[in-house]
């Protein structure tokens, strides 16, 4: 049997070159230590290199700002073979560092409120986690929030953008996307303006980026390369027909799905009179048929396909996507798309006013809603109970342990009495709002520090790490402890118990004595005055055994860069995230 940790560092860094996806990088790089060591854990990032100029493309002055979309199939945890009912579809926007948007996966609409107890972090080292696709949107920026009105208005013209790195190596990107003329606009990184391509025989519906080339098809099926010097390359001719065309890839071939609408006869309109004056816009079309072609390159034509085989075609707003019928444990041979009867930018429970999504089945010809389609109805919205109860607290015997210790160690911290006072064997508890947890994991000068932060009140728990640099262990773990009282001043907590499997540290601090490392006594100091915010503090020692989440949570982001800085709000996972994703 072949030893993979022996593979040859450059094919595992051309490898790694091939995978944009943060979440396939940390699986990748957590096969073994040759693999890890070998790449580098950073991805080219699109966030904080915009915005971009609008010369060329509008009237207005606003300039854009480009964010980027992943669309994850996320499968319950235990047994793989599960049901349909085990999986969840849900796309993901962080268009700023740190903070994700949950949108609708084939519109672009925010999905808001959330339940009440939807967790605020989903622990994805539980479940198994696939992304299908990406897309991209340009937002004008500073653009006015309307009321009530949850749509993404700030995108442009609404038009599907695609996106890619001119080279493995530089951040030089390119972008195309349909300007309002309905011919194709590109921007170069570098440029100072827009470009618009001139040729258009009839308006382009749809782009993809296939194979590492940008396409284009137009409203009668012509279909177009772009290149990268902004020439257009025939690749199909017409096929004329239908009224929309969509792009989309599907097991490494490049498909034109045309959707074919008709009016609604004004008895069958879904929209009385009433409704109607609350719409901002009104489409009495209706999608009545679809046909798929498969692209012949050396024909330069499309040829239709009678059959999708075990795929599932999904066409959104802003991106096309495929999956097999085996990993959604559904139907085969069919196509889920948007049934625009109506526009409305309202939206109830994470259902959107005026938007129907519905299955066409390739083989029968007939479209039905979502709903009879159960298997399919669960991937959207509600999320499974599986997503809403991902929070576990830390086990019974480390919290029974810190508990026991607030009658034995108090830290009188209050302006008329500072002094320490050993109330072991004592009956009384004063009451706690806030119980943490702290760690540190330190190794050659770096650090990760985490602290779990207990509401006594509300039993919700907040985990938070990061990375830092130290000059030696003891020195983090104080780091740790101060970090602590620093979110407990943030939560307005003014009596609290932190406790740390750092022995001496804590009989140090709690007995005011100075430590041998200068870097650690600045840091006492600092922990002692920072302790005078508080009416009372108790400082506790629980055995590293019962500590093991904190420390885990602590040895993951010294280790691993693509994890450095974030919040775990609301509830604790079981295991140490190897892949957090904020909401």
């Amino acid at each position: 049997m072949a030893n993979w940790s022996q593979l040859p560092a450059d094919l595992l860094v051309e490898i790694a070159k091939r995978l944009d996806s943060p979440l396939y990088l940390l699986r990748f790089r957590s096969v073994c230590s040759s693999w890890r060591s070998s790449v580098s854990s950073r991805l080219r990032n699109l966030l904080g290199r915009f915005p971009l100029p609008n010369d060329g493309m509008s009237n207005t002055i606003r300039g854009f700002n480009l964010a980027k979309r992943r669309i994850f199939l996320i499968g319950s945890p235990g047994n793989t073979n599960q049901p349909s009912s085990g999986h969840w579809l849900i796309k993901m926007e962080e268009s700023v560092p740190g903070t994700i948007r949950l949108i609708n996966p084939l519109s672009r609409f925010e999905i808001r409120p959330l339940p009440e107890d939807f967790p605020k972090v989903l622990d994805v080292s539980r479940f198994r986690v696939y992304e299908l696709s990406q897309e991209y949107v340009l937002h004008y920026m500073h653009y006015p929030t309307l009321a009530n009105f949850s749509g993404d208005v700030g995108n442009l013209y609404m038009e599907k953008v695609v996106f890619k790195f001119l080279d493995s190596e530089s951040d030089k990107f390119v972008l195309l996307t349909i300007h309002v003329s309905g011919k194709l606009a590109t921007f170069k990184s570098g440029d100072k303006r827009w470009t618009i391509i001139p040729d258009m025989p009839s308006p382009y519906d749809d782009v993809i980026l296939y194979k590492g080339n940008f396409y284009a098809v137009d409203s009668t099926g012509r279909t177009v390369l772009v290149g990268c010097s902004l020439n257009v390359v025939l690749v199909a001719n017409p096929v004329f027909g239908g009224d929309k065309k969509f792009l989309v890839e599907s097991r490494g071939e490049l498909l034109m799905v045309d959707m074919y609408l008709s009016l609604s006869p004004p008895e069958e309109d879904l929209v009385s009179d009433e409704d109607f004056e609350q719409f901002d816009a009104y489409l009495g079309e209706k999608t009545v048929s679809f046909r798929v072609h498969q692209l012949d390159k050396k024909e330069k034509m499309w040829k239709v396909v009678k059959s999708l085989g075990d795929q599932v075609l999904f066409l959104g707003d802003d991106c096309t996507f495929s999956a097999s019928a085996s990993e959604l444990s559904g139907c085969n041979n069919c196509i889920i798309f948007n049934n625009y009867v109506f526009y409305n930018g309202g939206q109830e429970d994470g259902v959107f006013g005026g938007r129907d999504i519905s299955v066409y089945d390739v083989g029968s010809g007939s479209i039905v809603p979502l709903a009879n389609y159960p298997e399919y109805s669960k991937l959207f919205w509600p999320p499974p109970q599986w997503i809403t109860t991902n929070e576990v607290p830390p086990t019974d015997s480390a919290l029974g342990d810190v508990q026991a210790q607030l009658e034995q160690i108090t830290l009188n911290t209050t302006p008329k009495k500072k002094k320490v006072r050993n109330t072991r064997g004592s009956k009384s508890l004063f009451p706690t709002q806030g119980l943490l947890i702290t760690d540190a994991s330190w190794k050659e000068g770096k650090a990760g520090i985490a602290v779990g932060c207990q509401d006594r009140q509300s039993g919700k728990w907040l985990w938070s790490a990061k990375r830092i640099e130290a000059a030696s262990a003891m020195e983090a773990e104080a780091s740790a402890i101060f970090w602590a009282l620093q979110l407990s001043r943030e939560c307005g907590f003014r009596s609290i118990a932190i406790a740390s499997d750092a022995l001496l540290l804590v009989q140090a601090l709690i007995m005011r004595r100075l430590l041998p490392c200068w870097k650690t006594r600045t840091m006492a100091t600092k922990i002692w005055s920072l302790l005078e915010d508080f009416l009372k503090c108790a400082l506790l020692h629980f055995k590293r055994s019962d500590n093991i989440y904190a420390d885990k949570l602590a040895k993951s982001v010294r280790c691993n860069d693509l994890v450095h800085d974030f919040k775990l709000r609301e509830g604790s996972p079981v295991v140490i995230p190897n892949y957090v994703i904020f909401i």
